[in-house]
């Protein structure tokens, strides 16, 4: 991949779910430092230069692994009605002022639209706080056989 971006194939390299042991390794012997990471790994990452890339923020509703969508929590909807936001801009607004770069995904022209209506607002740390609770750390998106 270094080639690529010497030949000018690329401008940069990205890494994909790899861990703070995967990373030390790879920053050791690499020339040029990886630059994307869609792993929970933001303070290790930032410390290296390292984006975040928050790959399917929203939790993929209604998907086939059976975790449950956090988008009805009780918390979520108090907040999104708080700020007279929707449940998933909450959502993406919390992964975005966590430090990562959310890419959710719609094929719906108004849920594109509205997945980027969450600039005008922010949580409070409290706010982010609980809604870090939420978290499982489960896997939503996997890859099939």
């Amino acid at each position: 991949m270094e080639e690529c971006v010497h030949q000018g194939l690329t401008r940069s390299i990205g890494i994909s779910n790899f861990n703070s042991e995967q990373i030390t390794r790879l920053l050791k012997s690499a020339k040029i430092a990886p630059v994307n990471n869609q792993e929970k790994l933001i303070d290790f990452c930032k410390k290296h230069d390292i984006t975040v890339t928050a790959y399917s923020p929203l939790g993929q509703p209604g998907n086939v692994s059976g975790v449950d969508s956090k988008l009805d929590n009780p918390l979520i909807l108090q907040l999104a009605k708080k700020y007279n936001k929707t449940s998933a801009q909450i959502a993406l607004r919390y992964v975005y002022q966590h430090g990562t770069a959310p890419i959710p995904k719609s094929i719906t022209k108004s849920r594109i639209k509205e997945n980027m209506e969450f600039f005008d607002f922010t949580l409070t740390s409290d706010e982010m706080n609980a809604i870090r609770k939420l978290g499982t750390g489960q896997r939503v998106a996997f890859f099939t056989p």
